[in-house]
Parts: structure tokens; C-alpha cells; sequence
């Protein structure tokens, strides 16, 4: 039986059906909102994967709205799917949706196996986003690019898009000591599903063109490619034809909670996106942020918002798509590997000013109960 809650409490319902269900953006949202102090946070989250997943979350919802009406719903990702399913159980609430994936960016990034069925559907879809849009109060996005993208796409009131950034799951990716020594060679570590604007093909030719200059300095750990043949079989060939078998390992696949054991390991992460893509140019990837949170030196590419991000102070930036841009940046840290213990700690002080859960509190709590307006995550901090 529901016991009666205090007048000044806010009631917010966190809805996920998704077929990860642990994924980094809900873990860094759910962690931000429970330290939003004056509210009451339900959790319906799926268990099931596949279909079953639709079967199980109305289900919840159903005997959930029987004991109660949240005064807020928040759709987490991807509720573009489900949104028609639950959106009469939602209807008189204030709804927040975390849009996250803009669908005609996501069909529009190539060498996508739904790209061929997706692209003509789009004025379908887009008229059906736009259904979405106007029936949430707050749409969130996870860059500026991102949400002003939305408004040009949706044309609807576009102070319903706010930029919240991804941030990361602190419970999990922890600080670690930066290594001192300099004896040993050189640990970089990347970590991707290989998906276009990850860039692999860059990735691959900046360690070749490392290894050509300072084998047996450095070493590369590259986990990845298991969901994908295609770049599971370029990475396996390209090792194999350049002999950098003995420099470079390459795991398939690493299990989401072992993945802070290899960060721990590695003096340079590699944060990307390094493909040469539209989308690349709007992400700051989520191993950008874990890597932060760890206080771990990450390379990552140029973008127009992050002018927080600060080459050589507190991580290492270099050109989008430019293999020789990235081997430079990666050399760099070998030869000043005495500087990277610094660089790694204001990293971490970056993740903490800018996108830790307390931070992430803070720009969600005037959007529980206020109108949307212009997240300033990506401006200077007041």
C-alpha cells in the first residue's frame, strides 16, 4: 500500500525499456537524480531483453499506475520505440525523454545494416518524432551540436531541447593512482563497439605509424569488434599483415565491469571519436567521460563546444579523422610521459566540475518542475 508522501515531495518514475538496460547514460541520469534533494525516485526498468522486454515493462507499468501517478516520467533511452506503448499511462504527468540518438543522424552515418530500410522511412519517422516531441515537456540531448540539430530537424518549440551531458557511472569508474614510471612501455587503451565514428581505420594506422617509430615503447590494448565481423576481421588482418601481433592486443570483447581494471592499467586512453563522420563531430564519446572520471590522460578529437577541453592541460586533442594527428598526439605522451600524471589530474577535476552526478543534479532539478531552457554544462561554471 502506497503510504502517503509529504506535500513538497516531488514524485519522479525513471521508464527504461531497452535491450541494455545498464547502459551508461541511464546509470549516470538514475545516479544524478537521486541526489536531486526533495524528490521521491521510482525505478521501472526492464529485465528482459528482446520483445519480451515491451511484454514485461507494460505489464510493470500497468500495476504500477494502479498504486500510484508519478508527478514526473522520465523515458529513458531508447523510448523512441515504446514512447506510443506507454504514453497513455504518462499522459497528464510531465514527461522528459531522453532522446539521446537523433534517428536521422543515426540512418544518415553509413555502413549501417539499417541504414538501407531506415533513410526512406525518415519522413515517416521524422513526423512521428515530432508526435513524440510535443507531448514531453523536456527532450534531453547528450551534446549542444545534438540539441540544435533537434530543433532544426523537429521544428518544434526548440526550448524543449536541453544538452545534458553523458557523464559516467562513479560507482564504477573510480579514480585510480597515476603510474610514475617511465621504464616500462607505454600502455594506450581504446575500447569501442567500431562503429563508424569511432574511426578504426584511424585508430589502426596511428599505431602502425607509433610502432614504425617506437616499437617496444609503447603498447596497445584495442578491445572491440565482437558485435561486428566485418571490423573484428580488418583488426585480426591488419595486425597479422603489419606484424604488430607482439605490440598490440586485441580482445573481442571485454565485460562491462572488468572494463575499470583495464583503464586502471593504461597511461593514455584513447577517447575519440577519431572516424570522420557527421556524428563524430557532435559526440563527446561515454569512454571520454569514464576515462575522465578515472583521472586517466585521454586523447580525444576536435569539437566546436568543448572549449573546456585544453590540449596538454587536462587531456590531449587532436584532428578528427588524421591518423598521423592521433600517432603525433599518442607519441607526444611517450616522450612527456612525466607531464601525464598532471594532465590526468585535472582531467579528473574537468569530470568533476563539469559532468559528475552532483553536476548532472544540478542542471535536472529546474527541469523536473520548470520549463526547458539552455543547459550551460559547456559554459564557464558560476
Amino acid at each position: 500500500m502506497e503510504t502517503e508522501q509529504p506535500t513538497d515531495t516531488l514524485h519522479v518514475c525513471y521508464l527504461l525499456c531497452y535491450g541494455t538496460p545498464d547502459y551508461t547514460r541511464t546509470a549516470s541520469l538514475l545516479n544524478a537524480l537521486e541526489l536531486v534533494p526533495g524528490i521521491r525516485l521510482d525505478r521501472l526498468v526492464n529485465k528482459r531483453r528482446g520483445v519480451l522486454r515491451y511484454v514485461e515493462m507494460l505489464w510493470q507499468i500497468l500495476l504500477y499506475r494502479i498504486r500510484c501517478r508519478p508527478d514526473v516520467w522520465v523515458l529513458g533511452f531508447r523510448g523512441q520505440e515504446s514512447f506510443m506503448l506507454f504514453y497513455p499511462f504518462m499522459r497528464g504527468s510531465r514527461i522528459i525523454f531522453n532522446e539521446f540518438v537523433i534517428l536521422q543522424n543515426w540512418a544518415n552515418e553509413g555502413d549501417r545494416k539499417h541504414s538501407v530500410f531506415l533513410t526512406p522511412l525518415m519522413p515517416v519517422l521524422r513526423r512521428y518524432m515530432r508526435w513524440i516531441i510535443n507531448r514531453c515537456d523536456v527532450v534531453l540531448e547528450d551534446s549542444v551540436a545534438h540539441q540544435q540539430a533537434a530543433r532544426a530537424i523537429y521544428q518544434v518549440v526548440p526550448e524543449k531541447f536541453v544538452a545534458i551531458p553523458v557523464g559516467a557511472d562513479e560507482t564504477v569508474f573510480e579514480p585510480v593512482p597515476m603510474h610514475t614510471h617511465t621504464d616500462s612501455p607505454m600502455e594506450v587503451f581504446f575500447y569501442g563497439t567500431m562503429l563508424p565514428l569511432h574511426g578504426l581505420e584511424t585508430i589502426l594506422q596511428a599505431v602502425k605509424l607509433v610502432l614504425e617509430q617506437q616499437r617496444k615503447r609503447v603498447h596497445f590494448t584495442i578491445v572491440g569488434g565482437s558485435n561486428n565481423k566485418h571490423s573484428l576481421a580488418r583488426i585480426e588482418s591488419f595486425l597479422s599483415e603489419h606484424k604488430l601481433l607482439s605490440d598490440v592486443r586485441h580482445l573481442p570483447w571485454v565485460p562491462y565491469l572488468e572494463l575499470p581494471a583495464y583503464i586502471a592499467k593504461s597511461d593514455v586512453c584513447l577517447g575519440g571519436p577519431f572516424g570522420d563522420t557527421a556524428q563524430a563531430a557532435s559526440v563527446i564519446t561515454g569512454k571520454t567521460y569514464q576515462f575522465l572520471a578515472m583521472g586517466k590522460p585521454t586523447i580525444v578529437s576536435m569539437l566546436d563546444e568543448t572549449d573546456f577541453f585544453q590540449d596538454r592541460v587536462n587531456l590531449l586533442v587532436c584532428q578528427r579523422g588524421e591518423a598521423s594527428a592521433l600517432a603525433q598526439a599518442i607519441l607526444w605522451c611517450l616522450h612527456n610521459r612525466e607531464l601525464l600524471p598532471e594532465i590526468g589530474k585535472q582531467g579528473r577535476e574537468l569530470f568533476e566540475e563539469r559532468f559528475s552526478a552532483p553536476r548532472l543534479a544540478q542542471l535536472l532539478t529546474p527541469l523536473l518542475t520548470d520549463s526547458a531552457g539552455q543547459s550551460d554544462y559547456f559554459s564557464s561554471r558560476t
